[in-house]
């Protein structure tokens, strides 16, 4: 009923490498509005194009026929027409190239080598960099993505293209098809001559973000290392555009990849928004961000639902220009909205860290949208991927469940692989396109990312029935406080007030304050005075709601964990707003953390109020009186915990230990006559 982000709000991309017969399906299926939607957020996505094929300087051959060269194993015009004339020297030992890599296609046939593939692109230390295209092709445009044109039409999947280590093997599962054995230099510059001769003879153009074929190139001595430049690290920082603070903030904790040609590596920023490659390179480099790392995927557009080999074009840098700092703007909506979204689960994970709260945001798939309603949800389909069938058993169809959750016919979703599935959803952002605002809306489903993992999958199956249901029935996912049933509403109030509280409590620690709606309303300076303002409606509630006039739970929570005992909080009537009685909050917990007192209690068998304050108060009964009347003014009289009266301890009976041992007396000394040696008996 009212524009609050909610558990069950979901839509779906489709893109390549999806399968052709779903592809189809989509066309079909799909509705005006829903073509309008994906052509509006594909806009402004770039396809890469290629050109030839080029000549691949660190092929095992090719570095053996440059060290010919160098070692002079080559004939004498040879050299001279690589080096100068005069140069030719007397021919040496031959030096042998081994592989240290192999370059190969992968052709993924079934979701399951998805999952690989997926798991291959994350592999630890960075080395293993998985592409959408060819690695050794001219790129005549750079974008974001590439679909593959000889793909057999029979094929579900386009191939992805990766360097390996030469010992790495691959599942036997998977069809693979090597295409080269390479042999990386030495960054010591051991091998830099050889190197160097291969790259000048290759005719490969240094200054190119992509190598292309040189004309008119000559050999000249002495020029190779001034053609290519000296080995040199990457290094730089990466900045995105923070209109809260009107200026540039780090991209924090944010997945890139470094390369030119086969040789790429991935790597991270670090807190200041920097990052050193892991390897060192020759000419110009490309830098792109990745948007996937161990806090999470981030996909925006429609073309890269299932494109998690696809990445972002940042820039490109010389040695020259070593170390480079590059800027993220605002104007760019599909760097700006991911660098945004991202920042704001690493803030959270920072504040989850600092309150003991020990499900932090690890490993989601994150879907972010420019377009569409304006609305968020944390439907956890990757990290409960039973959850829909699971609805079936808590009394909900899947047809009705996917209906519900999709702008297109339920068994295309149906179709996605589980682990390509989004657990947070952020859509219609450019109607909210502010650093602050979106920012809110991510502490608040970051909030219930933790309490799902933490109360396990079937929790989580009946809440989203439950909102599932009010959809279908009452308009919206979250009722009038009493709908579908009063047991699975009390349910609703306790997920979204926790997310109300945590959208709450991160934004004063960050901003100072928060918007009494993340979406359209006003900014409030100081958020927990606030929520001090907190209006507890007694169900059924059909007025209006707002941050602080609701039958949530976030009212209750703040002044849980709150110092302010002077708040002017009510319990009112749903219906009309009359007076019921104050708020009577008087509950201080002895604990520095704000929220851990909270979330610690949001386990698998807290369902609503009545469970949270019952373990509550036992948990701090210390200060029981006060939680009884805190929770009796908000209407729950079911939280009325008495301690047990002390036992009088009953006087013990005797025991061997309590009763003293008597004194010893020592024993009489017995004297011992000597033996004679020849006494048989003595006496």
């Amino acid at each position: 009923p009212n524009k609050r982000h909610n558990i069950s709000t979901l839509y779906v991309m489709m893109v390549p490498p999806f399968p052709k017969a779903i592809l189809a399906a989509i066309v079909i299926s799909a509705v005006s509005s829903d073509a309008a939607t994906i052509e509006a957020e594909n806009a402004g996505a770039i396809q890469m194009v290629l050109g030839s094929t080029l000549v691949n300087p660190y092929t095992v051959s090719y570095m053996q026929d440059a060290a010919g060269l160098v070692m002079g194993e080559s004939t004498t015009q040879e050299k001279d027409s690589l080096f100068g004339e005069g140069t030719s020297t007397e021919p040496t030992d031959p030096v042998t190239f081994k592989a240290t890599h192999k370059y190969v296609k992968i052709t993924p046939r079934t979701k399951a080598d998805l999952v690989i593939l997926q798991d291959l692109d994350a592999t630890p230390g960075g080395d293993i960099v998985l592409h959408d295209h060819p690695l050794d092709v001219e790129v005549l445009q750079d974008g974001d993505y590439y679909v593959e044109p000889d793909v057999n039409a029979e094929a579900d999947y386009s191939p992805v293209y990766v360097v390996l280590p030469i010992n790495y093997n691959l599942p036997r599962s998977l069809q693979v098809e090597e295409l080269d054995r390479l042999h990386e230099p030495d960054d010591d510059g051991s091998e830099d001559d050889i190197e160097l001769t291969a790259l000048e003879s290759s005719g490969l153009d240094p200054d190119s973000a992509y190598p292309a074929y040189r004309t008119g190139f000559e050999r000249v001595r002495g020029r190779r290392k001034l053609i290519f430049g000296r080995r040199y690290r990457p290094r730089g920082c990466i900045f995105v555009w923070d209109t809260s603070r009107n200026g540039w903030y780090p991209l924090r904790q944010a997945k890139i990849s470094i390369g030119r040609l086969v040789w790429w590596r991935y790597t991270h920023t670090d807190d200041d928004g920097c990052w050193v490659s892991p390897k060192k390179y020759r000419g110009r480099v490309y830098i792109r961000a990745k948007w996937r790392s161990n806090i999470a995927t981030i996909r925006k557009s429609w073309n890269e639902l299932l494109g998690f080999f696809v990445s972002d074009p940042l820039f490109s840098m010389t040695r020259s220009s070593n170390p480079k700092n590059h800027n993220i703007p605002f104007s760019d909506d599909r760097l700006w909205m991911k660098g945004t979204v991202h920042n704001g689960l690493v803030l959270y994970n920072d504040y989850a860290a600092s309150e003991g709260i020990n499900r932090p945001i690890r490993n989601a798939n994150v879907w972010v949208w420019a377009n569409g309603q304006r609305t968020a949800s944390a439907p956890m389909l990757k990290k409960f991927p039973a959850l829909p069938a699971m609805a079936g058993l808590a009394g909900l169809t899947q047809l009705n469940f996917w209906s519900f959750m999709v702008g297109i016919f339920s068994f295309v979703i149906n179709l996605v692989p589980s682990h390509l599935r989004p657990d947070l959803i952020f859509s219609g952002i450019s109607g909210y396109k502010d650093t602050r605002r979106i920012h809110q809306v991510v502490f608040h489903e970051a909030g219930h990312w933790s309490h799902a993992l933490q109360a396990g999958t079937w929790y989580w199956t009946n809440l989203f029935v439950a909102e599932v249901t009010n959809g279908f029935f009452y308009g919206g996912p979250y009722g009038d406080g009493t709908q579908p049933s009063q047991n699975v509403a009390n349910q609703i109030a306790l997920v979204e007030g926790w997310g109300s509280l945590t959208e709450g409590y991160i934004m004063h620690e960050h901003y100072g304050g928060m918007f009494t709606s993340a979406f359209s309303g006003n900014w409030r300076n100081n958020a927990k005075v606030y929520l001090d303002q907190f209006d507890m409606n007694q169900v059924p509630m059909t007025r209006a709601t707002s941050t602080i006039d609701d039958w949530l739970l976030h009212g209750l929570f703040h002044d849980c964990v709150d110092e302010n005992e002077s708040g002017n909080g009510r319990f009112i009537d749903g219906i009309t707003g009359a007076f019921i009685n104050s708020i009577d909050d008087n509950v201080y917990v002895l604990d520095t953390r704000e929220l851990y007192p909270i979330f610690r209690y949001l386990t698998s068998d807290v369902w609503d109020a009545c469970d949270f304050g019952n373990t509550f108060v036992r948990g701090y009964a210390y200060d029981y009186q006060d939680i009884n009347v805190l929770f009796q003014s908000y209407g729950f009289s079911c939280v009325n915990y008495q301690p047990p009266p002390p036992t009088r301890r009953p006087t013990p009976y005797p025991t061997r230990r309590s009763i003293p041992y008597p004194t010893r007396v020592p024993s009489p000394t017995i004297p011992i006559k000597p033996v004679k040696d020849d006494c048989i008996i003595c006496e």
